[in-house]
C-alpha cells in the first residue's frame, strides 16, 4: 500500500512539473470576459447574450481577483492545482470501482497527461470543466461511499455537490442518470434518490430562466450532421486516444472504427457488467455535448475518466508485460502532443501581451467615441480541431483590460474570405476599408495590431 501511495504522489509530482509551464502564460482570448466581473450580482444574474449560467465557476475566479488582482500566475497556479487535485479523485473513484489499485493508478497516470486536457489546463476559461469534473467526482465518491456504508451523510454531500457541479458548467447534468445507473449497480433503493429532487428542480429552474431570458440567437443547436460526426469522432478520440492517427483517418472509416470499438467494449461487458456504466457515462456526456458542438478538446477532460475505464480493462487481459508496451505508447504521445500544444499557447500568450501594449498605447490617441475597426482577427492560432485560440470573444473586455475603457462603438472586419484561421467577421473589401471616414483602423498582422498608414495620418 506504502509503495502505490508512493507512485501515486509520484505521479501528482510529475504532472505538476510538466504543467508548472503554463504558471507564465499570460490571459488568453475568452479569459478577459471571464475575469471582468466586479460584483457578485453581476455572476449570479442571467445574461440574455451569454448561453452559459456558470456563477460557481465566476465566483472562483471573483474570489481570486478579489484578493490578488489580475495577476495571470496565480489565475494559472489555480487552474494547474485543481487539475492535481482531480487527478487524485479520479485514484480515489476508481481504486473502489475498478477493485484494484493498479488499475486505479494506470488510469490516474494517463488521465494526468490526456492529450486534450491542454484546454482545461493551460487555459483559464476551461477551468469551467475542471471545476465541473472537481464536484462532479466528488458526488460520485459520495455515493460511492453511501452504496458500501448506507450512511446517510453521504446522501447529503452528494445532494450537495451535484448542483456546485452544474453551477459549474451545465454538462454537469449527466450526473442524475450517472448517479441513478451507478446506484442501480449497486443495488440502491428507491427511496434514497430522492436527493436528485433538487438538482433536478435547480437544473428546470434555471433552464426555464435561460429560456425566457437568453435571446435564442445565443443557444446553438447542432445539425443532425454535425451531431453524428461529433458522435463518431468523439467516440473515436476517446477511446483510440492517438490523435496523430485518428486525424489522417480517410473518410468513411471512422463509422467503421466505431462499429469495432462498441463490439469490442459490448464484448468486455459481457465479462464485468460494471463496465457498462463506463459505457453509459461515456455515451451520455459525448451524446450531451454533441447536441451543440463538435468536438471540443475541454469537453473531453470529464469523457476521458470512463474512456480510460475502458481503455484499461480492455488492456488488463494482455500479459502485464505486454500491457507495458501500449501504456507507455500512449503515455509517451500524450506528453509530445501536449507539449507541442503548450508551445502554441505560448504562443498564443506572447501576442495577446504584446496586443495589450498596443492597444492601451493606440486607445490614448484617439476619443472615445471614435469608432474602431478591428481588421483581420484570427480565431485561433493554428486553426481546429487543436485551437490555440485568440481573439475567439472577449475582445471588448480585452480592450477594456488594456486602456481602461470598455468601448461601444467598434467593429469587426476582414479582407480575406476563406481562412479557417480567421474569425467570422464581415467581409470588405480592402479600397472599401480605406474609404471608412472618421474613425480608426487597426488592422492584425503576424502577431501584432497596427494602424492604417492612412488612418495614422488622417489622425494627425
Amino acid at each position: 500500500m506504502k509503495k502505490k501511495n508512493l507512485i501515486l504522489w509520484l505521479i501528482l509530482l510529475f504532472a505538476f512539473i510538466f504543467y508548472s509551464s503554463s504558471l507564465s502564460f499570460f490571459f488568453i482570448s475568452d479569459d478577459f470576459f471571464h475575469i471582468s466581473f466586479n460584483r457578485l450580482a453581476e455572476i449570479f444574474k442571467i445574461s440574455p447574450s451569454y448561453n452559459h449560467y456558470i456563477p460557481v465557476f465566476l465566483s472562483s475566479l471573483f474570489i481570486i481577483k478579489k484578493l490578488f488582482g489580475t495577476n495571470p500566475f496565480v489565475f494559472h497556479l489555480y487552474v494547474v492545482l485543481l487539475h492535481i487535485l482531480n487527478i487524485f479523485l479520479v485514484y480515489v473513484f476508481t481504486k473502489e470501482f475498478l477493485k484494484s489499485s493498479r488499475k486505479a493508478l494506470i488510469v490516474s497516470l494517463l488521465f494526468s497527461f490526456f492529450y486534450s486536457h491542454y484546454e482545461a489546463v493551460y487555459w483559464i476559461t476551461g477551468t469551467t470543466n475542471s471545476l465541473m469534473t472537481l464536484f462532479y467526482l466528488l458526488s460520485l465518491i459520495s455515493f460511492q461511499m453511501f452504496t458500501k456504508t448506507r450512511k446517510n451523510i453521504c446522501l447529503v454531500f452528494t445532494g450537495v455537490l451535484i448542483p456546485l457541479a452544474f453551477l459549474s458548467h451545465e454538462h454537469a447534468i449527466t450526473l442524475i442518470p450517472i448517479i441513478i445507473c451507478y446506484g442501480i449497480y449497486r443495488k440502491v433503493r428507491v427511496k434514497n434518490y430522492k436527493i436528485l429532487l433538487l438538482p433536478i428542480f435547480l437544473f428546470c429552474f434555471i433552464s426555464i430562466l435561460k429560456i425566457e431570458n437568453t435571446h435564442l440567437e445565443v443557444v446553438k443547436i447542432a445539425t443532425f450532421s454535425q451531431f453524428y460526426q461529433s458522435v463518431i469522432r468523439s467516440n473515436i478520440y476517446l477511446l483510440i486516444p492517438i490523435p496523430f492517427i485518428v486525424d489522417n483517418i480517410p473518410k468513411g472509416i471512422p463509422l467503421l472504427a466505431f462499429l469495432i470499438l462498441m463490439i469490442i467494449i459490448f464484448i468486455l461487458i459481457k465479462k464485468e457488467t460494471k463496465l457498462l456504466f463506463c459505457l453509459i457515462w461515456l455515451e451520455i456526456h459525448i451524446l450531451l455535448f454533441s447536441s451543440t458542438s463538435l468536438p471540443q478538446p475541454r469537453y473531453f477532460y470529464l469523457a476521458s475518466i470512463p474512456a480510460l475505464c475502458l481503455i484499461i480493462s480492455f488492456l488488463s487481459y494482455f500479459k502485464k508485460n505486454v500491457q507495458f508496451v501500449p501504456y507507455m505508447f500512449l503515455l509517451i504521445g500524450f506528453i509530445i502532443f501536449l507539449s507541442n500544444r503548450s508551445r502554441e499557447w505560448k504562443e498564443t500568450s506572447m501576442i495577446m501581451r504584446q496586443t495589450i501594449t498596443s492597444l492601451n498605447t493606440m486607445y490614448s490617441r484617439f476619443s472615445k467615441d471614435k469608432k474602431v475597426y478591428f481588421v483581420n482577427l484570427p480565431d485561433s492560432l493554428n486553426g481546429p480541431p487543436w485551437n490555440a485560440y485568440l481573439f475567439r470573444n472577449g475582445v471588448e473586455r480585452l480592450i477594456e483590460y488594456a486602456s481602461g475603457i470598455l468601448p461601444n462603438n467598434i467593429y469587426y472586419l476582414k479582407t480575406v474570405k476563406n481562412n479557417i484561421l480567421l474569425r467570422n467577421d464581415p467581409y470588405i473589401n480592402t479600397k472599401e476599408l480605406y474609404r471608412i471616414n472618421n474613425s480608426a483602423v487597426m488592422l492584425y498582422k503576424e502577431g501584432k495590431l497596427y494602424f492604417s498608414e492612412r488612418k495614422i495620418k488622417e489622425e494627425k
